[in-house]
């Protein structure tokens, strides 16, 4: 980021102050005025002036008579198809914090008193301003703005106010809107064996976070543009805004970075870099989706020319020959290496990138180095493959730290993770303090108990098992997981993102963008952390409940998150888990969008934005990369789900909102039913002392409805041969206990429910879990096996 002049920075904090004091009804309490600009500043403000006309400001008219509530950015989106109306949701008006569980109104004095009282602790110097950025991010983030453009928060229009005062040229209104995407992250992600594969998957992926942020960070400088101008940069895009002046910047930026993507990454990643100009006057209209849409036509150009520019220069850099040749491969990405060298200087780099990210979940901090400027990519011949991951990033100008190797130095820029208050009470000057989401929730091997169950359930691996490592697939599928020995990954995302921001994002103005996709982030890095921690928590009680396993409790249930982006996520842990994470995550979102925080409830609930689940259990040895790539075209089924239309004669509709697990995809409701029959069947059988047989017999059942073309999505159940099956093995179920355990016998006839009628096999087409028994059954089997 680009450090403002002196003058320019003091009026935009005074500005920040201002208009927080303004909405939250504290100017008398700030001893400020009641209009801006403040009389002293009138001259030196122009620019701010500017800025608040161009966007509409109505912030002249009397102010409100206390504080008022703020719209969420959910209470613009439309439902697909519209099939509901909008609701208004208010957010909770209270600081920005990870816990969204929580709903209370904080009084408006006390906000602005914890506000004021934090101003006193900004440093000194250059990093002032950002300070500030990150303070009001904190206070201004739940309280309207002043804007015409309904719903836009304090933070989010101080936020584009101070970009456009820094980038608006004195003859015209004009500025670039810059969109950057990185193509290939996808591939670069999964370019890897089996071998290490948890940590290199985790590390690779923190790796290309960590690149994004470095390749932003690098156009600020190089544009000398201040950290407001970013409008979002999640999952590998960004947009930001630039001067007018700035093309000319912007390609050879668009050089240089290519130019170095190249050498580092051997064209496995290039950067897509467009802009077009819009006035400054539309972006908080609708008319600024046209200037996205025009960038976006652009980048899907230049996604089909890579390097093209560099290739009119030298040919050979991009066509020629790479790596050293000969049979000698990394175990994990398959790179080129010298003869005798089993990982490439990346992958090693990487798993320690991972233990680090695991430190901060004791020690939740890193920072940014600021080596100012683009640094030489020297030092190829210390490289085995690809170079290490510090390698790369401090070639576009930038250290990153992490944990206890995290420090607060003069240039440098110091983060508190998951924490929004995060300048200290005595700051180093000319360090910038903020704070960033990050979903780091990583299952370690403890001391004692858990780390002798370990080496006897699995023996010891390639690697030893030592205390504070983290949790490999071994350990996640030999001893973790309850029933059948097998891990777990958990693909999710949002439903129809394509359509959320160009088409139901009701004002798809630039506030609106912003803030949508910063609640995204806020929901996916932020909340994540205490979902996984909970769900571990009450799964390994249940767990205990439903199976016989009596070392249920010893197990560690925790998942361990291997990417949690703008809206979508990647989690490996023990595969019972998995399926109850999804739910939660699946519930939690609907109620976030629903109500503006989680509330505990037993449903998910109809909202504007839903999302979808693929889950994937595999063995200790199916690699981890196939295991994502099953988990993915699981997700992708999950998509297809389709329903039955309102007119029988039309074709099902896709509708998504769906999880697939164990060769079944289901609605969430569905899913609901099949969890608490899959938990009661599994109980009747290992802890209750039901025949196992009674597992293979609904597993027949089941397997004869789907023959006879049954299919969750059908309003009824088919008629066919299942339906004998069912009366009568059930029967032979109950014959099979003995008369003394009469509850046990009264049981396996209640699985039947109060439809089933057993006089007649007709009477099993009365009952509705046909439609979908094929998955609680199965889940059943997996949680009652012992083993692989």
């Amino acid at each position: 980021m680009m450090p403002l002049v002196q003058t320019q920075q003091d009026n935009l904090i005074s500005y920040g102050m201002w208009l927080l004091a303004r909405q939250l009804g504290a100017l008398e309490l700030a001893d400020l005025p009641g209009t801006w600009p403040l009389a002293s500043d009138a001259r030196e403000s122009e620019s701010i002036e500017r800025a608040r006309r161009l966007l509409n400001d109505v912030s002249d008219e009397a102010a409100p008579a206390g504080p008022e509530q703020l719209p969420t950015i959910f209470s613009f989106v439309r439902y697909p198809g519209d099939r509901r109306p909008r609701i208004r949701v208010d957010a909770p008006r209270r600081e920005l914090t990870t816990r969204l569980d929580r709903r209370e109104d904080r009084p408006a004095a006390e906000l602005w008193a914890e506000f004021d009282g934090r101003l006193n602790r900004l440093p000194a110097g250059w990093s002032r301003f950002e300070s500030f950025v990150s303070l009001l991010a904190r206070y201004g983030w739940y309280v309207p703005g002043t804007l015409e453009a309904e719903g836009v928060s304090v933070f989010e229009q101080f936020k584009m106010v101070a970009a456009l005062a820094h980038i608006l040229a004195s003859e015209n209104d004009e500025v670039l809107l810059v969109a950057g995407d990185l193509p290939g992250i996808q591939d670069v992600l999964y370019t890897i064996t089996s071998s290490g594969a948890a940590k290199s998957l985790r590390g690779r992926s923190f790796y290309l976070q960590l690149l994004n942020d470095a390749i932003v960070r690098a156009a600020l400088r190089e544009l000398h543009l201040p950290s407001t101008c970013v409008v979002f940069n999640a999952g590998g895009n960004f947009q930001l805004l630039a001067r007018s002046t700035d093309a000319e910047a912007l390609q050879a930026l668009r050089e240089e970075i290519n130019s170095r993507l190249l050498d580092l990454h051997g064209g496995e990643l290039f950067l897509a870099l467009a802009w077009t100009a819009v006035d400054a006057s539309r972006l908080s209209t609708h008319a600024f989706s046209e200037a996205v849409r025009e960038v976006g036509r652009a980048l899907d150009k230049q996604k089909n020319q890579a390097f093209v520019g560099i290739v009119e220069e030298d040919y050979e850099s991009v066509f020629g020959a790479i790596g050293v040749g000969g049979t000698d491969r990394c175990d994990v990405c398959y790179v080129d290496l010298p003869p005798g060298v089993e990982r490439c200087s990346q992958c090693r780099s990487l798993e320690d990138l991972a233990r680090d990210i695991a430190k901060t979940n004791r020690t939740p901090v890193y920072s940014v180095g600021d080596l100012h400027g683009f640094q030489a990519t020297q030092g190829r011949g210390s490289w085995r493959g690809r170079p290490e991951w510090f390698t790369v990033l401090r070639a576009f100008g930038y250290e990153y730290r992490f944990a206890d190797d995290a420090h607060q130095r003069p240039g440098s820029f110091f983060y508190r993770l998951n924490d929004t208050d995060c300048i200290p009470e005595q700051p180093v000057p000319d360090c910038a303090y903020g704070f960033r989401f990050l979903a780091n929730t990583t299952p370690r091997i403890t001391s004692g108990d858990d780390l002798r169950a370990i080496q006897a359930a699995i023996g010891q691996e390639e690697e030893p098992i030592r205390e504070g490592e983290i949790r490999s697939t071994s350990v996640l599928a030999g001893w973790d997981s309850a029933g059948i020995d097998r891990y777990g990954v958990l693909r999710m995302d949002v439903d129809d993102l394509g359509t959320l921001f160009s088409e139901r994002l009701v004002t798809r103005h630039i506030l609106h963008t912003s803030a949508l996709s910063a609640a995204l982030t806020l929901f996916f890095e932020g909340w994540l952390n205490h979902v996984c921690e909970e769900v571990a928590r009450e799964w390994n009680g249940r767990a205990s409940e439903v199976t016989a396993d009596k070392d249920a409790t010893k197990r560690s249930k925790l998942p361990y998150v291997i990417y949690a982006g703008g809206d979508d996520l990647l989690i490996v842990g023990p595969w019972d888990v998995l399926p109850r994470l999804a739910a939660r995550i699946r519930r939690d979102l609907g109620n976030f969008v629903l109500h503006g925080y989680v509330r505990e409830e037993a449903g998910f609930p109809d909202a504007p934005l839903t999302v979808s689940a693929g889950v994937f259990a595999g063995t200790s040895r199916f690699p981890l990369y196939r295991a994502a790539d099953q988990a993915g075209e699981a997700l992708s089924r999950a998509k297809r789900r389709t329903a039955q239309a309102r007119d029988p004669a039309a074709e099902p509709e896709i509708v998504k909102d769906a999880i697939h697990f164990l060769e079944t995809t289901l609605g969430w409701e569905q899913f609901r039913e099949a969890e608490t029959f899959a938990l009661h069947l599994a109980r009747l059988v290992d802890r209750d002392g039901a025949p196992r047989a009674l597992i293979q017999m609904l597993n027949e059942v089941a397997e004869e409805y789907r023959a006879a073309g049954g299919d969750a999505a059908l309003d009824r159940p088919v008629y066919g041969r299942w339906m004998p099956l069912l009366a009568y093995g059930l029967k032979r179920m109950w014959e099979r206990v003995p008369r003394a355990n009469e509850s046990l016998r009264h049981e396996i006839m209640r699985l039947g429910g109060a439809a089933l009628d057993l006089t007649s096999t007709d009477g099993a087409a009365n009952w509705q879990m046909i439609r979908i028994l094929a998955m609680p059954v199965r889940w059943a089997e997996f949680l009652t096996r012992r083993g692989r």
